[in-house]
This record gives C-alpha cells, sequence and structure tokens, in this order.
C-alpha cells in the first residue's frame, strides 16, 4: 500500500479499531476471571478446609488424654485429615464435567455444586450445600450424573440463563428445567418400574390412584398395558340390580359414596344426559339369567347368620358403614341394590357371576347361605328408592324398547365402557389418545379449552384434566373421577415419570413382568383360586398386597403344626391392623394339601432348618440380650409390651429358629419394607435370640430345652 496515500483519518480508524480490540480483550479477561462458578469453588474449598481444620484441632488437642494402646489409630486418623486438607488446598479451579455415555448426558453441574459429595457440607445453603440423605450412596454422581434425576440443561455453567432455566420470568420449573423439590420424586418413575418406589412415596401414591382409578382402560399407560378391567363384568346385570338403583347410580354414583377418594367406589360420573342415561339402562338391564339363579331355602335365622357373619370376618373386605376392609363395596343399604335372590346365588358361588372378582369360594352349607342371606337383608336395609319424574317422563314418550336398547349399545361403546367392564359380545380397543411419553410432549400443542391464566406446562395440564376435563374440551368424554386434589397431584407425577426417554436396561429396577407369573401347580392352585388367596397375598410374584408378606417361602418360616390350626381356624397375628384372615372353613383334606405344600415346595433352602434343643444357657443369653435391646418396646410379651411389631409371647409355637435366626441376621433381606432395626447381630447372638424366641411357647412344658452340649 501507497503510504502516501494514508491520510489522519485512516491513523485515528486503525487506533479505534486497535483500541476496541484491547477493550474487548480485557474486558473478556475480566469476565472469565469473574465467572460465577470460580466464585463458589473458592467459597466452597474456604469452607472445606474451615472444616477440615476444625477436626484436626479437635483431634490435636484431645491426642494428650488418648489411652495409650489408642494413640496409633488416633495419630493416623490425625494424619488422614490432614491428607484431606492438603488435597482439598490442591484441587484446581475448573470446570467439572461428567458424562455418561449410556444414558447420553453430559452434566457440568459439579462445577458450582463442588460440594455436592461432602457429608460436611451438609448443613450450606446451595450451591454449596452437599446432597441431602444417603441417594448419593445408590445412585453415585460417576454413573447416574445430575440431570437424570434433577432434569435442567447440564452443559451450561451459568445458572441464571440456562443451567437450571427458568423461563420468562417464572419461578417454577419448566420441561427440562430443574426441578422442584415436589417434582423430583418423578423423576425415580424413569427406572423404578415397580408400583411401590423406595423413598418416593407422592410417586408410588401416583401409580396406584393410577390403577385403581383404571385409566389404562381407555388410555395406553406405561406400565399399566395389560393391566386388567377393575370393573365387575355386566352379564345378567338384569337379574342383579334394582332398576331405580341404576338409573339412579348412573345419574351420580357419589350420592351413593359420597366419600372421595378412591376407598370407595372407583366409578365416575360421566356427563350423559337423561335420555342416555336411559338407553343405557335398557341395554343392561335386558341381559337377565333368571334360569340360573335359585331360590333361597326358606326359614333362613337372621342370628344364626350374624353370627356367621362375624365368624366369617365378612368386615375383613367389606365396609360396614364406612368401616372395615376396602376390597369389596359397602354392604349398608345393600337392599335397595340387589334382590335377594341373586345375593344368595352370590353368596353361593360368586365366581359364576364375576370370574375375575377377589371373593373367596366359601363352604356354606344350603342353611347357612339361608341364614346369612336373612341377617343382611334384616340388618343392612337400605331405603325405598322412587324413579325420578324426569326419567318416567321420558320413558313413556319412547316409541320402541328395542331401538332404545340398540341406542344404549352405542353410548356403551362409544364412551368405552369396556375398559373397565366386560360384556359379553363386545369387544373394544382403548377409546382414547396413547398417554406414554407424556412429559415429553410440547405444551403448545396441547389443547387448553378454557384454560384461561393457567401457565401452558403440561403438569398443569394434566392436572386440569384430572380436576375438569370440561375446562379443556367442550363435552369431554372423560369422566369426573371421585378423587380428592392431593390424589390428582400424585397421579400428575406418576405421569409426568414417563418422559420417553430409552433408559438403559443396567438402570432399570425391579421391572417386574405383570404377565409372566408362573401358574400354580395341580390342586393346589385350584386351591388358591377358589378362595382367592392372592386378593390378599402374594404367591409367586402375584397377588395382593393386603398382607405385606408373601407367602414364597412361607413353609420355612412357620412350623407345620401352628400352620395346620392356623388354616383351621385364623386368629389375628396383629391386633392392631385393620385385615384379618377370613375364616373359610376349609375341608380337612383342602389344609393337609395346603399344609403339606407350603412346608415342602414354599421354602426357602437359604433358611437353615429348625435346630431341634437349646441349652439353657444359649436361652438365658437370648433373654439377656432381648432385654438389652429393649425389644419389649415394639413387641408384646406377655402381658407388657409395645404394638409396632407381632405379639412374641407363643412365637416359639408359630416361627422356625431357622427363620428367625435367618431375619435377625439382616431383616431387609427377607422383608425390605420392614421396621425391624438391623443391629448387625453376629451370628452367636442370632442364635442366642432365636432360642430365646423359641422357647416363648403357650404351653411350657412344651419348651424344648436341653442342659446338652
Amino acid at each position: 500500500m501507497d503510504k502516501s496515500a494514508l491520510g489522519p483519518t485512516h491513523y485515528i480508524w486503525f487506533a479505534a479499531v486497535g483500541a476496541a480490540l484491547a477493550v474487548a480483550t480485557v474486558a473478556l479477561c475480566i469476565k472469565e476471571y469473574a465467572r460465577e462458578w470460580k466464585h463458589h469453588q473458592a467459597i466452597v474449598k474456604r469452607l472445606q478446609i474451615k472444616a477440615v481444620e476444625e477436626k484436626i484441632k479437635t483431634l490435636e488437642s484431645e491426642f494428650p488424654s488418648v489411652k495409650e494402646e489408642m494413640k496409633a489409630k488416633h495419630a493416623e486418623r490425625l494424619r488422614m485429615m490432614r491428607m484431606v486438607r492438603a488435597q482439598v488446598l490442591a484441587n484446581p479451579v475448573k470446570i467439572q464435567q461428567i458424562q455418561i455415555d449410556s444414558l447420553k448426558r453430559v452434566d457440568r453441574c459439579t462445577t458450582c455444586h463442588t460440594g455436592i459429595e461432602d457429608a460436611d457440607m451438609k448443613d450450606q445453603k446451595n450451591p454449596y450445600k452437599g446432597h441431602p440423605g444417603k441417594y448419593l450412596q445408590w445412585h453415585d454422581i460417576e454413573n447416574y450424573g445430575c440431570t437424570v434425576c434433577h432434569e435442567g440443561q447440564g452443559l451450561s455453567t451459568d445458572y441464571r440463563h440456562a443451567a437450571h432455566k427458568p423461563l420468562r420470568g417464572l419461578d417454577r420449573p419448566w420441561q427440562n428445567a430443574v426441578l422442584s423439590r415436589y417434582l423430583i420424586q418423578s423423576s425415580c418413575g424413569k427406572c423404578h418400574l415397580d408400583k411401590e418406589v423406595p423413598f418416593a412415596p407422592l410417586l408410588s401414591k401416583g401409580r396406584d390412584v393410577i390403577e385403581k382409578a383404571g385409566c389404562s382402560g381407555c388410555h395406553k399407560v406405561r406400565l399399566y398395558e395389560n393391566q386388567e378391567k377393575i370393573g365387575p363384568s355386566l352379564d345378567r346385570l338384569g337379574s342383579k340390580v334394582n332398576r331405580t338403583w341404576f338409573l339412579r347410580w348412573l345419574s351420580n354414583p357419589r350420592e351413593y359414596d359420597p366419600q372421595e377418594g378412591l376407598i370407595r367406589s372407583r366409578m365416575p360420573k360421566f356427563n350423559l344426559s337423561k335420555e342416555q342415561i336411559l338407553a343405557l339402562e335398557a341395554f343392561l338391564m335386558a341381559s337377565v339369567n333368571e334360569t340360573a339363579l335359585k331360590e333361597p331355602v326358606e326359614g333362613g335365622d337372621p342370628e344364626a347368620g350374624g353370627l356367621l357373619f362375624r365368624e366369617s370376618r365378612c368386615v375383613t373386605c367389606h365396609l360396614v358403614e364406612g368401616k372395615g376392609g376396602y376390597l369389596a363395596p359397602e354392604l349398608s343399604g345393600i337392599t335397595s341394590k340387589v334382590n335377594k335372590k341373586w345375593l344368595y346365588n352370590w353368596i353361593k358361588d360368586p365366581h359364576y357371576f364375576q370370574p375375575r372378582t377377589k371373593m373367596p369360594q366359601f363352604n356354606f352349607s344350603e342353611k347357612q347361605l339361608s341364614d346369612l342371606v336373612e341377617y343382611i337383608w334384616e340388618e343392612f336395609q337400605g331405603e325405598e328408592l322412587e324413579i325420578p319424574k324426569e326419567f318416567e317422563v321420558i320413558s313413556s314418550s319412547d316409541k320402541d324398547t328395542g331401538e332404545m336398547v340398540e341406542h344404549g349399545k352405542k353410548i356403551f361403546m362409544e364412551y368405552g365402557c369396556t375398559g373397565c367392564h366386560t360384556k359379553t359380545g363386545i369387544e373394544q380397543g382403548r377409546i382414547a389418545p396413547d398417554i406414554t411419553g407424556l412429559a415429553s410432549r410440547d405444551e403448545e400443542r396441547l389443547e387448553w379449552g378454557n384454560a384461561q391464566g393457567v401457565d401452558k406446562y403440561i403438569g398443569n395440564w394434566v392436572f386440569a384434566r384430572l380436576k375438569d376435563p370440561d375446562l379443556l374440551e367442550k363435552k369431554a368424554k372423560m369422566p369426573y373421577f371421585p378423587l380428592t386434589e392431593e390424589e390428582m397431584a400424585a397421579a400428575t407425577m406418576a405421569l409426568l415419570s414417563d418422559a420417553g426417554e430409552d433408559i438403559p436396561s443396567q438402570y432399570v429396577v425391579s421391572a417386574s413382568d405383570r404377565e409372566n407369573y408362573p401358574d400354580l401347580p395341580g390342586e393346589f392352585g385350584k386351591i388358591v383360586d377358589k378362595y382367592r388367596c392372592r386378593s390378599c397375598h402374594v404367591v409367586y410374584g402375584k397377588g395382593g398386597w393386603v398382607s405385606m408378606h408373601p407367602l414364597d417361602s412361607e413353609g420355612s418360616e412357620v412350623k407345620k403344626e401352628w400352620l395346620r390350626g392356623y388354616f383351621s381356624l385364623p386368629y389375628s397375628l396383629r391386633p392392631i391392623l385393620p385385615e384379618r384372615m377370613v375364616n373359610l372353613k376349609m375341608s380337612d383334606s383342602e389344609v393337609d394339601l395346603l399344609v403339606n405344600f407350603f412346608t415342602t415346595v414354599m421354602v426357602n433352602n437359604s433358611i437353615a432348618g429348625d435346630k431341634g434343643t437349646f441349652t439353657e444357657e444359649e436361652v438365658a443369653r437370648g433373654k439377656r440380650l432381648f432385654d438389652k435391646y429393649g425389644c419389649i418396646s415394639c413387641h408384646i410379651m406377655g402381658k407388657d409390651g409395645g404394638y409396632v411389631g407381632p405379639p412374641l409371647t407363643t412365637v416359639g409355637d408359630r416361627l422356625t429358629a431357622g427363620w428367625m435366626f435367618a431375619y435377625l441376621k439382616n431383616p431387609r433381606y427377607y422383608e425390605p419394607w420392614s421396621i425391624q432395626p438391623d443391629y448387625g447381630f453376629s451370628e452367636e447372638e442370632a442364635g442366642a435370640l432365636a432360642a430365646y424366641l423359641t422357647s416363648c411357647k403357650e404351653m411350657k412344658k412344651d419348651i424344648r430345652v436341653s442342659q446338652g452340649k
């Protein structure tokens, strides 16, 4: 370039550009030096050094008074603390990064949350706070990272604009933002695929609500794709219910079950017109089978029936004026609903009417059946119902009953009644959208209807659908469920736990395949089905959790003689619990078969058999340990004790010594939900306690205590 061509203006321009570049460079250096995460790391380092130095100072002050034999161990602890201090001082200030290829996650969260794994930082405020609880023992950061549970933008180190991503100035979580303490449990559902999720009570409750509400009847829901229908079969309904009751029931199920929540009736309320209700009633009531129903034996004795009702412990499953079990319907006012003939035949053979019912087949005689029906009919009388006038007017103007029945069939299918009920001749798929991967849906594409002023967050949309379906969609077919707001919130969280992520199998915990449980063999399987044992008990991985104790290894746990007597005349093992074993009045041959199957097949080979005899010294040592650990605080022994655990006064008659020994050694292995403390007993201590408990029997003369070896 010709220097003569450069004038004063050019020199000024070059000077200005150079100055601007210099200023920008300095500004970038200052900004980089003043990064927020560097400030956080400096504070964490000071806090950690302070905590370590306090420990060192304490150890140094204690050293002169330490016993001579303990000085070496004390000196080693002091040396370790000094090494920790040196390590903290040497930690460089840098961006921390965790890369988990299997989860396709790259997290830099620990760049600011540097002290997250330090137990000494648990009382500090964020971002210096150590992780609460013991979660990092099960989900170590190196293998799980942070965002798989907490969400947020793992690559970012800028809290205000990206890492936690609080959008639109809203102080609440958004999709892919760091989840609140309330919503954090939804992340547990990514890997934990069982109904009960440890340390996630809200998620567990939500999954329970989804199951009991029967959401999978209309929607495809993850984990519930193959759930059985929650409602009864509607075949032969015309032979069962009172027409007036049925019309009022279809109009408003809550009129008969006003209590909210799914403890009682699960029937939701549909937005049906009076004409639709009449048509639906005509269709369903047309299904009758009077020829299969036998008349009750005359001369039933209500007093004898009442005794039988109590002996059979019907309230174990049924509610009576709001009190009792929750597996079966309320009995108060039953005469307003069903006829006596149907009730007699139902108690005689419930499996004929409802093949999937939880009710066992009782071995009542014809006379006992008649007595029981007479008692129920007198004791649980309901009011005489009248058909509302609007139904009478519409019904009288109807032209053709056959036409009405056909119209009712269309309504039955249109509203997806087959999602909850079976009806012979009608097979239908799900009528509502697939909601798997719901948490990943784009909020802007959802139908928000009349939900004015509601933040367009997927959680709000789900909650609104549950609370008021018409708010988001005019004339919605989705019914109103009898849920409390707490149940709706829990169900929302459970649905949000499905984000459609492809979680690798090594991270999935207890993924139960609900359809691949083994069938129970031969005569044993027939008895279990007849008495519906799986309505309350888990047998080989399948069944209900009314009893929290699976029966798979029952033969190793209880004694054969006790089991035989318990089947013949069951009693309460834990008086404070509402559930009671039903007196099924089994035959002797059935009891023998069950006892032999339990004690020969349903055993745990890792549990040793009974030792047979114990020395007086072993029993005495076990008694001292029993007193030392305050076992009587939770267990009844004689006339004293607590009610937290089962009574132990005659436990030696019931449990095997081998089971007691194994359980005391590791209670959580055999019952993960057990609240029994794990005292870390040695084999000698657990054996002594088992010896003492084995000596606790009803008849002292039966105590087998030897003075031998």
